[in-house]
C-alpha cells in the first residue's frame, strides 16, 4: 500500500486557484509536515507488520516444536512396529522348521519301524529254519 494511499491522496495539499492567501499559507504549512506524516505512519505499518511476523514466527516455532514432540513417539512407534515385525518373522521361520523337523522324523520314524519289522520277521524266519529242519506245512485244504 502506497503512503498517497494512506494520506487519501493529495487533496488538500495543493493550492487551487481563486484561494486566498491564507489558505495558501496553510496549504504549505501541511505540506512541510506531510513527509513527517509519512515518515511517521511507515513507522507504525513496519511496526504492525514486525508485531505480525513475531505472531507468525512464534506459531511456527510452536508447530516445530510440535513436530519435534511428536517426533520422539513416530521413532518408539516405528520402533517397536520394527521390533515386533523382526519377532513375527523368526517365529514363522521357527514353524517352517518344527514342520520340517516334525517331517524328518516321521520319516525316520517310519523308516526304523520298517527296518524293525525285517528283523523281527527275518528272525522268526531264521528262527523257525533252525529249529526244524523240515520245511515249512501247508495247512490241509478243506473243501465242503
Amino acid at each position: 500500500m502506497k503512503e498517497e494511499d494512506l494520506d487519501g491522496g493529495d487533496s488538500g495539499t495543493s493550492p487551487s486557484v481563486g484561494h486566498s492567501e491564507g489558505n495558501a499559507k496553510a496549504t504549505n504549512v501541511t505540506n512541510s509536515f506531510r513527509p513527517r506524516l509519512q515518515t511517521k505512519r511507515k513507522i507504525e505499518r513496519l511496526r504492525r507488520e514486525i508485531q505480525t511476523l513475531g505472531l507468525e514466527l512464534s506459531r511456527l516455532q510452536r508447530g516445530v516444536g510440535d513436530f519435534a514432540a511428536r517426533a520422539p513417539k513416530r521413532t518408539a512407534t516405528s520402533r517397536w512396529k520394527t521390533i515386533a515385525a523382526r519377532q513375527l518373522q523368526q517365529r514363522q521361520r521357527a514353524e517352517h522348521d518344527n514342520k520340517v523337523l516334525k517331517r524328518m522324523i516321521a520319516a525316520q520314524n517310519m523308516l526304523a519301524k520298517s527296518i524293525l519289522n525285517g528283523r523281527v520277521r527275518l528272525r522268526a524266519t531264521a528262527g523257525g529254519c533252525a529249529i526244524n529242519s523240515s520245511p515249512p506245512q501247508r495247512f490241509p485244504r478243506i473243501t465242503i
